[in-house]
């Protein structure tokens, strides 16, 4: 359960899928995608808006 947590969290929060799915030790981005596609589309617009709200 926290395993699959902190992908959800870290994902909402705009993480690089690739990234997370090497740190969690999945063998592909394929696991991440199958496992938290419930994540909803406005998980995507609010993740869209921390990077374009970004400073450099």
């Amino acid at each position: 359960m926290l395993r699959h947590s902190f992908v959800t969290w870290s994902l909402t929060r705009g993480m690089n899928p690739i990234q997370l799915a090497q740190i969690v030790d999945h063998t592909s981005l394929a696991m991440i995608e199958q496992v938290y596609s419930h994540l909803t589309p406005t998980d995507a617009y609010d993740a869209m808006l921390l990077v374009l709200q970004a400073e450099d």
